[in-house]
């Protein structure tokens, strides 16, 4: 009879041992299933995107400096903001708008990530392709106030590690100003001010059109991680924006003209004869050297 109940015991106690066992195991499945790096297991993290102009023409907006740019309205948010630039002349033109027009946003993922694991299940309007996580617009930045339409502030990304962004510029945007309705419309960068032109206050348009992508690498990978967010931003520094270029003489020598209304309008189309033909495509290629990106 013992030993009976002694076998009976042992039997139990096994069997006790092996479902412990089990459900350890089955626990330990679960939780690297909801933390693991891809797929619907990746929770992903808050990013924000701004496309802004240094106007304290700093050569390097740190994160101080651009905080205190989106504090001080006077400098970078609603009107009075303005900062000037120089050509090789020494012409001084104050330009108090520069708008970016941005049709997707590639988010460029260190080699060896896979994008289509990482948005698996991903509750995000999301794309991929070979290399990058996907975000399509149209979006309009306000690079002068680092507003951007609609807000990019609530996105989130799945967690990995980045290298950079990929921007493709829209010049097809529905939402330009007026002057698209006087029928300048293929462009995707906008700046505008005014100028003064032997004792004459002008007004001024640099309409340019950036119409292949454009990559900002980061120095360093950045991670995008849950409880954080990361802050991606395009900063401009104005400085070279007219470097090579000499508008004082191509007006002077009607190599380009004003308009009926007296406004100064450059495009691609502007100066096509004699040395001014090139205007237009220094000025949006020194705006564009003149990005770096930024991630905090």
């Amino acid at each position: 009879m013992n030993n009976k109940c002694f076998n009976l015991n042992f039997y139990l106690l096994l069997l006790f041992i092996i479902f412990i066992q089990q459900f350890l195991t089955c626990s330990k499945t679960t939780s690297t299933q909801i933390t693991g790096g891809s797929g619907a297991g990746n929770p992903g993290g808050y990013v924000t995107v701004a496309l802004i102009v240094d106007t304290l023409i700093q050569n390097n907006l740190s994160k101080n400096s651009y905080n205190t740019l989106k504090l001080n309205k006077n400098l970078v948010l609603g009107t009075g903001s303005q900062f000037k630039i120089v050509d090789d002349s020494g012409l001084n033109m104050i330009v108090t708008e520069a708008i970016i027009y941005i049709k997707a946003i590639h988010f460029m993922l260190e080699t060896g990530q896979q994008p289509s694991k990482l948005l698996e299940s991903f509750n995000q309007p999301l794309q991929y392709d070979s290399t990058s996580i996907i975000l399509n617009g149209p979006f309009v930045f306000d690079a002068i106030g680092g507003i951007c339409t609609p807000s990019i502030d609530t996105l989130k990304l799945p967690e990995a590690k980045y290298t950079g962004i990929k921007l493709l510029f829209d010049t097809n945007n529905l939402q330009k100003t007026p002057r698209a309705q006087a029928g300048k419309t293929n462009y995707s960068v906008e700046i505008n001010g005014n100028f003064n032109y032997h004792s004459t206050q002008r007004n001024f348009s640099f309409l340019l059109d950036v119409n292949q992508p454009i990559i900002y690498p980061h120095y360093n990978t950045f991670s995008v991680v849950r409880n954080d967010t990361a802050n991606i931003n395009v900063i401009f520094n104005p400085q070279n924006w007219l470097k090579g270029i000499s508008l004082l003489f191509c007006l002077d020598n009607n190599f380009i003209i004003f308009e009926n209304n007296g406004d100064l309008i450059i495009t691609e189309n502007s100066g096509q004869q004699g040395p001014c033909n090139a205007i237009e495509s220094t000025i949006r290629r020194n705006l564009i050297d003149s990005g770096k990106l930024n991630v905090w």
